[in-house]
């Protein structure tokens, strides 16, 4: 897979960072361990909203981000919650197959995340990220082409075999969404990031 495309766009100001909160929200509270966001590069402007995300993010210890190395149009950042990646690549299941695709035998998320990102360099996106961003790791072997995993669906990602233990993955990852969408009505961007 390539990171060749941008996705985050926003025109006014407010609504982008309000944007990004949202998106973000599932990371903030430890729902999802990961999130990858892409900003065009292609202007002065494009690259101060890129440093307004990353800016408004430093304002918690809940999430950090790293830039990823990367020759093409965007620039990227991967955003991620420290304790829920721990937790995350410390599961057993994750861990062993994570060791197979010739990750740290190490149990720590920091030596783990520093192997990612050197498998991202040049724009590649090696498909285990699925386990950083928080996907089930029966979703990221069927996309790596298991044959005994069948695509169910998509529905956030692509879902393979059953889909139960997706499906309440994905009903989390959208119930911290829309707490933090009904967090917005009443608080800035700011203030949801520095109470977190």
């Amino acid at each position: 897979m390539q990171l060749n495309h941008c996705f985050c766009l926003n025109q006014d100001s407010d609504d982008f960072l309000k944007w990004y909160v949202e998106l973000l929200g599932p990371v903030l509270m430890g729902v999802k361990p990961a999130e990858i966001l892409s900003f065009p590069q292609t202007n002065e402007r494009h690259l101060q909203m890129f440093l307004k995300v990353k800016d408004l993010f430093s304002q918690t210890n809940k999430m950090l981000h790293v830039d990823i190395e990367n020759h093409g149009r965007c620039r990227k950042a991967l955003f991620f919650n420290p304790d829920a990646l721990e937790k995350t690549i410390s599961d057993p299941k994750n861990l062993r197959f994570l060791q197979g695709q010739g990750y740290p035998r190490s149990h720590d998320s920091e030596s783990h995340l520093i192997h990612l990102l050197s498998k991202m360099e040049g724009g590649n996106v090696p498909d285990e990220i699925g386990i950083f961003l928080g996907y089930p790791l029966k979703d990221v072997i069927g996309f790596m082409g298991h044959p005994a995993l069948k695509l169910t669906k998509i529905d956030g990602w692509r879902i393979y075999g059953d889909a139960t233990i997706s499906d309440l993955k994905r009903q989390d990852i959208l119930a911290a969404r829309d707490r933090v969408k009904l967090l917005l009505l009443q608080c800035s961007p700011e203030e949801i990031v520095q109470s977190a």
